[in-house]
């Protein structure tokens, strides 16, 4: 059996779990909570960007996206914000890091 194949049989189950129980006596997590313990449990979410949170508020600010890079001149300046998932190490002296 294929990877997809595996993956497709495990699918519906995986769907069927319910976002909240709502006999717990826990409250719901916020998405910010949620995004947060995902990024310390695995280190990545499987829910929306990070940055989709702030759009709004990156909008507000003047930063741009990529959809709005890619239509600009070659040497225009740009002002845009990311997220650092990877970081060089150890940083080689007199060289820059690389922020993947």
């Amino acid at each position: 059996m294929a990877g997809r194949e595996i993956w497709a049989a495990y699918r519906p189950a995986v769907t069927d779990i319910p976002d909240y129980d709502p006999t717990s006596v826990l409250l719901r997590m916020t998405s910010e909570e949620r995004l947060i313990t995902d990024h310390h449990i695995s280190g990545f979410t499987i829910g929306p960007h990070p940055l989709a949170y702030r759009r709004t508020d990156l909008q507000e600010m003047n930063l741009s996206t990529l959809r709005h890079i890619k239509g600009r001149r070659p040497g225009e300046e740009v002002r845009t914000v990311g997220e650092v998932t990877v970081k060089q190490r150890p940083r080689l002296r007199g060289s820059r890091a690389n922020l993947i």
